[in-house]
């Protein structure tokens, strides 16, 4: 029976999960000559071609796709195995890996920091970015998680988004808006307001909730980055309308004043995950905690009164 190679099988694996080979050498950290010497030699010992190029890109063709299909399961329960300590009690150390996008609000990245807390051995590393970005990321098995309030799906890349849980608006400013609350949200039109920039979800959101109640807010200034905004807004002459659970704590303080609750939008909260990461046994019981926090933390958010 012939057999075939091992570590020619597995560069193929990764170059057609990864789609070409220049991200294969940067994952492999073997030079390109060999990751195409080593593609070569198994279609030689194959007979036959595993991709067609189009427009400098590998596509796997039909034998290239019976090839994959058979080995995915092989090299996906090989990683599995790698997560499983060899000693029953041997401790092992976790590096998780989350991008988290701008307009997530700090206060989430305390739930995460929570869930982590929980488990023993896992470091983090966090990335701030955009949502195009950390999906490339995550298809290249340099992200775990991805932090987001839209969620994604690819058939291609196998992704699922997790919903995390919903939350609430308000409109907030410092104490000198506080008669805004007569007649809210009314109140709002005519006043300086911090909006969002075009490529932040909300802002769709706000507009269709000004039009539907005919509001006409003076727009000071855009940001796409909800934490900043916030700052912002302690400055005293702007107001905004932000997740509850970003502002709780200032509302508490005094700092800031709630204007009033948008009742008609809820804010979900999304984890998006790859096939590579879905498979690591770490990570799912952390979203498990994560989804946890994230309800307990949105219960209190309702209790949270003007």
């Amino acid at each position: 029976m012939r057999r075939l190679n091992y570590n020619q099988l597995y560069y193929f694996y990764i170059i057609a999960s990864l789609g070409s080979i220049k991200d294969a050498c940067e994952k492999l950290h073997l030079t390109q000559p060999t990751i195409s010497g080593q593609l070569k030699a198994l279609e030689e010992d194959l007979g036959y071609k595993l991709f067609d190029r189009k427009y400098r890109k590998l596509i796997l063709n039909d034998m290239g796709k019976i090839v994959f299909n058979k080995i995915e399961k092989v090299f996906l329960a090989s990683e599995e195995l790698a997560e499983v300590p060899l000693k029953k009690n041997q401790d092992q150390t976790h590096h998780l890996r989350v991008g988290i996008l701008k307009t997530v609000p700090n206060t989430f990245v305390n739930h995460l920091y929570k869930a982590v807390s929980k488990h023993k051995g896992i470091k983090i590393t966090i990335k701030t970015g955009h949502l195009e970005g950390f999906v490339e990321m995550l298809n290249k098995d340099q992200l775990d998680i991805v932090l987001s309030d839209t969620p994604y799906t690819c058939l291609k890349n196998k992704f699922n988004s997790l919903n995390l849980g919903s939350h609430t608006l308000c409109a907030v400013g410092t104490k000198k808006f506080l008669p805004l609350r007569d007649n809210f949200p009314n109140s709002l039109s005519g006043k300086p307001f911090l909006h969002y920039t075009s490529d932040n979800t909300l802002r769709e959101e706000l507009e269709m909730f000004f039009n539907f109640n005919n509001l006409s807010p003076e727009v000071h200034g855009m940001i796409d980055d909800v934490n900043l905004l916030v700052q912002m807004i302690k400055e005293g002459d702007l107001i905004s309308i932000v997740p509850k659970e970003s502002v709780a704590s200032d509302i508490d303080s005094g700092e800031l004043a709630n204007l009033g609750d948008i009742e008609s939008i809820n804010l979900n909260r999304w984890a998006i995950m790859s096939q590579h990461s879905q498979k690591k046994a770490f990570v799912t019981e952390l979203l498990n905690d994560l989804v946890s926090e994230s309800k307990e933390a949105s219960h209190q958010m309702r209790e949270l009164v003007l």
